[in-house]
């Protein structure tokens, strides 16, 4: 549901009482257009019911401001995901451009072409010694007593 419905629906939530405020204030000015105010139970009992449905509009009134404020969280923090993405792409972005570099630096220089291969030779034969160390030890008979 879009932010607007979500506000809609808190106002038809409360129609009943948005309403009954209407005609109660209508009533209200067409007393005091005739000139005519209610007295004893009958003014305390509108004086009440004003009262009421006053408090109803300000609870309207904060739920409407609570749905706004909590919109305006969950758009700022789905925002600031989004950002978060665009960083790490770019991180990304630049990692990548990195590695190309290094890698053109090594292809175009060819002191540094053959350091990269001495590296990779020094790697793949610590790998070779590692694996015929444990395949040794894989031989070996070892009888636990």
């Amino acid at each position: 549901m879009c932010n607007e419905d979500q506000i809609t629906m808190v106002v038809i939530q409360h129609y009943m009482d948005c309403k009954e405020s209407e005609v109660m204030k209508e009533v209200m000015e067409e007393l005091s257009e005739e000139g005519t105010q209610p007295i004893g139970p009958d003014g305390e009992a509108m004086h009440l019911v004003m009262s009421i449905i006053d408090m109803k509009h300000d609870r309207l009134i904060r739920e409407q401001k609570t749905l706004v404020e909590c919109i305006k969280d969950r758009d700022a923090w789905q925002e600031e995901l989004y950002y978060d993405e665009l960083r790490r792409l770019k991180c990304d972005e630049d990692k990548v451009k990195m590695q190309f570099n290094e890698m053109l630096l090594r292809t175009s220089n060819h002191d540094e072409l053959k350091k990269s291969k001495e590296a990779k030779r020094g790697e793949s034969m610590k790998k070779k010694n590692y694996k015929a160390l444990n395949d040794d030890y894989d031989r070996l008979n070892i009888t636990v007593s």
